[in-house]
């Protein structure tokens, strides 16, 4: 089983964002998931470790990924090994 957290972003106003850098392209999150990430950064595991995140692994202007994806979710938030 592969070893990660997923992050429930849900919370806070969709149209308030801020550019967070992943795989080194600038992409629009929240700015209470960027506040998140950046809590994980500085309080977590000093190791590399993966983070599962909705908002960033499912492409949700693609509807047809969308569709796929989403119900899939309940099974990603079960096999983390923490849900954040």
């Amino acid at each position: 089983k592969p070893q990660y957290a997923a992050l429930s972003y849900v919370w806070g106003d969709a149209s308030d964002t801020e550019d967070i850098t992943l795989n080194g392209r600038k992409v629009p999150v929240t700015k209470h998931l960027a506040a998140a990430l950046r809590h994980v950064k500085k309080h977590g595991a000093k190791s590399s470790f993966r983070i599962w995140v909705d908002a960033l692994c499912i492409n949700r202007q693609d509807t047809q990924e969308r569709e796929q994806q989403v119900p899939l979710m309940q099974y990603m938030y079960t096999l983390a090994d923490i849900v954040l």
